[in-house]
């Protein structure tokens, strides 16, 4: 959802694909990412916004503060919570996680 905040379909399907190439392995994992540099991401086609919540996202993981486990277990607003900690991230992408990728019928 962060990749895709005020982006067209194909420009973040674009800039999501560069990202997941300078990962590696096909995937966005919170060390990787921290791994790489600023102009690498930067590179990739994240404008400074976008990098530094997605630096900041991947520290909140890998410092254990979120998880994949506690993205599927947490009700609606401690989930909301937990990731409007994360710099750069609001209300809208929130629900956007929540709906798409989540699944969850019925946010708020």
């Amino acid at each position: 959802a962060v990749v895709g905040q005020q982006l067209c379909g194909a420009a973040a399907r674009t800039i999501f694909d560069r990202l997941e190439v300078l990962c590696g392995d096909g995937s966005l994992c919170p060390e990787r990412v921290l791994q790489l540099t600023e102009a690498e991401l930067r590179g990739a086609g994240l404008s400074g916004a976008k990098y530094n919540c997605l630096v900041d996202l991947s520290r909140h993981f890998v410092e254990g503060r979120l998880s994949e486990e506690c993205m599927h277990s947490l009700d609606d607003a401690q989930l909301t919570r937990a990731l409007t900690a994360v710099k750069g991230i609001g209300q809208w992408t929130v629900h956007m996680f929540m709906m798409f990728t989540l699944k969850r019928p019925n946010v708020p």
